[in-house]
């Protein structure tokens, strides 16, 4: 199963689309973490945009579905343009067979988007349906809960970029609950993209000569860009996801 949703940055020229891969169903995990933050799966749902602060519940919960996306997903990004946000849809399809192909997945399975992402008679639409790959458009996130871990893992991707782009740092204190026997101070972005460093397709680590490389390739397998992007955020995209270190960083 794959799920989609995006999050839209358009202060910043830049759409970044979370493309989701579930080997198995996901709903059960994400309808526990729904029920443990007080919330009723399939009345209530995770809104990363959510205002969080002083609200321990809604934290619980972006690391419950955090903690699903690194142990039960694999993500891939997309990055568009948010003036060509009408060829979104068609961007996508066209991404998620590179997806499929790049890191050999099945094609016969489902495909929920999310609301809001229109998808339009092409050529890529196609050849998905023809693969055997079921869309399921403007799918309610409420009632197909791995939409909820789309919305996450998009949310994430985004502040990555975002990071990039303004240079700005919000530092956390690490400690022992991270894995740090002394605290740490450390950029959230960097935090967020180690937590996840596991779940984003890249190339494979294993050369063809035998050796290890611990700094894939990302862009192409776990990263995309489609369309004209302003110029820095591409850049943007390319410093912080070109290719990402998988090795330890304790």
């Amino acid at each position: 199963m794959i799920y989609v949703d995006e999050s839209i940055q358009t202060g910043l020229g830049y759409i970044a689309t979370a493309m989701v891969y579930c080997a198995t169903d996901p709903e059960p995990a994400v309808a526990a973490a729904l029920t443990n933050a007080g919330l009723t799966p399939r009345l209530d749902e995770y809104k990363s945009g959510a205002r969080m602060q002083d609200n321990t519940r809604l934290h619980q919960l972006r690391d419950d579905l955090a903690f699903i996306l690194q142990t039960q997903s694999r993500i891939a990004v997309l990055v568009t343009p948010s003036a060509e946000r009408g060829q979104l849809g068609r961007y996508i399809l066209d991404a998620l067979l590179d997806m499929l192909a790049a890191n050999s997945l099945p094609h016969a399975q489902r495909c929920f988007i999310d609301e809001g992402i229109s998808l339009q008679d092409s050529p890529e639409h196609a050849q998905l349906l023809a693969a055997g790959v079921e869309l399921q458009a403007n799918s309610d996130s409420r009632l197909i809960l791995g939409l909820q871990l789309a919305d996450c893992a998009a949310y994430h991707s985004s502040f990555i970029i975002k990071a990039a782009l303004s240079g700005k740092q919000k530092m956390l204190t690490l400690g022992p609950e991270a894995g740090y026997p002394e605290p740490i101070e450390a950029d959230l972005a960097w935090v967020l993209r180690t937590q996840l460093r596991h779940a984003y397709f890249t190339a494979p680590c294993l050369t063809a000569d035998g050796d290890v490389n611990l700094m894939p390739a990302m862009l192409g397998y776990g990263a995309f860009l489609r369309g004209t992007l302003p110029l820095d955020a591409a850049a943007a995209v390319e410093k912080e996801f070109g290719h990402l270190w998988v090795g330890c960083v304790h």
